[in-house]
């Protein structure tokens, strides 16, 4: 006889701190970028570069600073609801500025360094011939604008001596569309390379290989593809840590519990996307564990005697809640009456995606 029950909860804290992990690797190629700039600039280092250099660098560090909060926050077991979409919100942040455009900038920093004699000659004889090429206005209304790139294409196209008398409006549009036509091209250039490496962190992460197929073979045909692409990767690397941090809960869980767990048995059905292991106590009493991406595991206990098996149970998904902040939001029960020495119980748990 078996008593079943289908659980949903929250790993609110399990999942953002796997969510900013993920997200502080991906900010390491800012750093990446950085030293490419250094290796080809040389003693070219001009005011522009310096300032791509100076915008990197403190988002990089905000940015960084947010993650770690969330991390110690989660560590803590702190219970927080916003927690784990504020991880969310930061990760698509830096998915964004590490994927097509932080290829952009590379492109806009290399193109400065290759012309930056020409502009540096270009802008001495303006100044010989009195010739102010962005008036204070314009330049404090750049200023005003968030968008790193976005200010950035706006004075490069105010500098040009055919909108000198352009209106603040008509800047803002040539700098909107110079930008775009900008991402575009660097887009075309960089598209196969982003796949590459979005295919290696998959690998890297062991998800489900049909799964890295299924988004390495799709096609990019704008900017909206890539961000898809890339959110979708994330998810999935997001996915895989956070069950194996789930096995890693469970199985500190049960030990507790006088379990003894044998890491040779954990298995991984790829077929099924399931890992699971089986751990045993001493006088026979048995636990097997499945665990899935999709936030939901299943466990059996057999071995018991009668309702002995709530002596395990109970404590188990107590400790889950009070250790490791995994909280239950909703349990349905199911019950027969176990046989003596044949009693098992079967519990299901699904992750509540809607509640983050």
């Amino acid at each position: 006889m078996s008593h079943v029950a289908t659980i949903n909860y929250e790993a609110l804290s399990i999942e953002a701190k796997a969510t900013c992990e993920q997200a502080l690797k991906q900010l390491c190629k800012i750093d990446e970028l950085l030293a490419r700039i250094k290796d080809k600039a040389s003693m070219l280092i001009t005011d522009r570069v310096r300032s791509y250099e100076s915008f990197l660098k403190k988002e990089q560090a905000n940015i960084t600073a947010e993650l770690n909060q969330i991390i110690s926050k989660a560590n803590a077991k702190t219970r927080e609801a916003s927690i784990a979409s504020n991880a969310n919100n930061l990760s698509k942040i830096v998915d964004n500025l590490t994927s097509y455009r932080l290829n952009a900038m590379e492109d806009l920093i290399n193109d400065e360094l290759i012309n930056a004699t020409n502009r540096h000659q270009q802008s001495l004889s303006n100044q010989a011939l009195g010739i102010i090429s962005i008036s204070q206005d314009i330049l404090k209304k750049l200023e005003t604008i968030d968008d790193f790139m976005l200010r950035e294409s706006i004075y490069q196209v105010a500098l040009q001596g055919e909108n000198v008398n352009k209106s603040w409006t008509e800047l803002q549009l040539l700098g909107k569309n110079r930008l775009n036509a900008q991402l575009k091209t660097s887009l075309e250039k960089h598209k196969d390379k982003i796949m590459l490496e979005i295919q290696k962190e998959l690998k890297d992460a062991k998800v489900d290989v049909q799964v890295i197929e299924n988004i390495s073979s799709s096609k990019i045909q704008n900017i909206s593809d890539i961000e898809t692409f890339r959110n979708k990767a994330t998810s999935e690397i997001i996915g895989e840590s956070v069950r194996k941090e789930t096995l890693k809960v469970i199985m500190k869980t049960v030990e507790t519990r006088g379990f003894i767990v044998d890491k040779k048995n954990i298995k991984i059905d790829r077929e099924k996307n399931e890992v699971r292991f089986i751990a045993q106590k001493v006088s026979g009493e048995r636990a097997e564990f499945r665990i899935y991406l999709d936030g939901k595991f299943i466990y059996k206990f057999d071995g018991y005697e009668g309702q002995a098996c709530q002596k395990d149970i109970e404590p188990f998904m107590k400790d889950l809640a009070d250790i490791y902040d995994i909280k239950v939001v909703k349990q349905v029960d199911n019950w027969s009456n176990p046989d003596k020495n044949q009693s098992m119980k079967y519990q299901t748990v699904n992750k509540n995606k809607g509640t983050n």
